[in-house]
């Protein structure tokens, strides 16, 4: 838990769109599509920029951490 507190306190940006997401998938306003690399139904939302909470791209873990890995973060982290 205390490296969860952590992240939280130096990623509040962060934060507010993994929460934002969260609320719109609840809400039914944001809907998980298949990763758009493999089709794989397990997936992530990964922001390209933070500023824009609920535009994400659907990712399996795999491509998600690859994608990372290329390009690093996303803007605004």
């Amino acid at each position: 838990m205390e490296a969860k507190r952590r992240y939280i306190e130096r990623n509040p940006k962060k934060r507010a769109a993994h929460i934002a997401v969260g609320n719109a998938i609840r809400d039914g306003k944001l809907s998980k599509q298949p990763c758009e690399i493999c089709g794989e139904c397990d997936v992530v939302a990964h922001h390209d920029n933070y500023n824009l909470k609920l535009s994400v791209r659907w990712l399996c873990d795999h491509h998600h951490k690859a994608h990372h890995s290329e390009h690093g973060e996303g803007l605004n982290a």
